[in-house]
C-alpha cells in the first residue's frame, strides 16, 4: 500500500537554481527578453537554508504578451522538475486573457 501512495524518487539535477529556472522558462515558451532573474539573500531557519530566486515576467510588446498558459507551464516545470523548490510569492497582473507582468519568487530549501 505504501508504494501506491508515494511518489517514486527523483533524482535531482545540481546545476544551479538560476540555470534550472533559466532551463525551465524556456521550456515553458517564455522568451528570454520577457524574464528576468535575480537571486535574493539567502535566509537560515534552524537547521534548514532557504535561497531564492525572484523571477519578473513582461511583455516585450502588447502585441507579444505572455500567455497565462506559459505561467502554468513555468510554475508546474519548476515544482514538479526539482521536489526541494516551490513558488513561495505570485504577484500576477492581468490585462484581459494575457498577462500585463508577474512576479515569482521561487525557493529552495536544504539542510544547512
Amino acid at each position: 500500500l505504501r508504494s501506491k501512495t508515494t511518489r517514486k524518487g527523483m533524482q535531482e539535477t545540481t546545476e544551479d537554481l538560476l540555470t534550472f529556472i533559466d532551463r525551465q522558462a524556456r521550456q515553458a515558451q517564455i522568451p528570454a527578453g520577457m524574464f528576468t532573474i535575480a537571486k535574493n539573500q539567502d535566509q537560515t531557519t534552524g537547521s534548514w537554508k532557504e535561497s531564492s530566486y525572484t523571477v519578473t515576467l513582461r511583455p516585450l510588446s502588447k502585441e507579444a504578451p505572455v500567455s497565462r498558459d506559459a505561467l502554468v507551464d513555468l510554475l508546474r516545470l519548476v515544482e514538479t522538475g526539482r521536489r526541494s523548490v516551490k513558488a513561495k510569492n505570485l504577484q500576477i497582473t492581468y490585462a484581459g486573457q494575457n498577462l500585463s507582468s508577474a512576479t515569482l519568487t521561487f525557493a529552495q530549501y536544504a539542510p544547512k
